[in-house]
């Protein structure tokens, strides 16, 4: 008897689950290919749309138009990369894109009033950390939802960088612009977005 109830106490316990390393081998194999089965689509239609394009215009498959295009999409890189942390936390923000474009404003008319790099690049991180921490306290110590703050910001940003108006100033008197270039002469703007990724 007492051999039976030391059996039916310590056989469960002492048992190794032998198939537990195979469901995690078949759950790795199925993710595996559940992002496969999403991604490659978007690579196949992404060569196709690139292949019908260049057969119609041969200045698209170029290094120069492959540039242009990387440095064009370098600021949605970054944006992307810091909208990631967002949605994988369950939020949203909605107001990124009209901040960009009113920070843009901010920064080239400072620079037309005769601003410093520093001075630019330092109130720019300001304006967008202040931002930021406004939205997060409204968000997490108000439960103001996110989706309508960023909503209201977004309209109330528009008008905002409407209203600063600049002149442009010749590169020759000012020098080449903030992340104009980078290694191997692409913009800086397109390596943060690679190295930040």
């Amino acid at each position: 008897m007492s051999n039976d109830s030391l059996t039916r106490t310590t056989g469960p316990e002492t048992t190794s689950p032998s198939g537990a390393a195979p469901a995690r081998r078949l759950r790795l194999q199925f993710t595996t290919v559940a992002a496969a089965r999403s991604i490659v689509p978007l690579l196949v239609v992404v060569v196709v749309l690139a292949w019908v394009t260049g057969s119609q215009n041969p200045a698209f498959l170029t290094p120069v138009n492959a540039q242009n295009v990387l440095t064009q999409v370098a600021v949605l890189g970054i944006l992307a990369v810091g909208q990631t942390f967002l949605v994988v936390g369950g939020q949203i923000d909605l107001s990124v894109g009209s901040l960009v474009s009113l920070v843009g404003v901010v920064a080239a008319r400072c620079f037309a009033d005769g601003w410093s790099t520093p001075s630019v690049v330092v109130l720019t991180l300001a304006i967008g950390a202040a931002t930021g921490l406004v939205w997060g306290v409204a968000v997490a110590y108000l439960d103001v939802p996110p989706f309508i703050l960023t909503l209201g910001a977004s309209a109330c940003w528009a008008p905002s960088r409407s209203s600063c108006r600049t002149t442009p100033r010749s590169p020759s008197a000012t020098g080449s612009p903030v992340g104009a270039s980078g290694p191997s002469g692409l913009c800086a703007p397109l390596w943060r977005c690679c190295s930040w990724s």
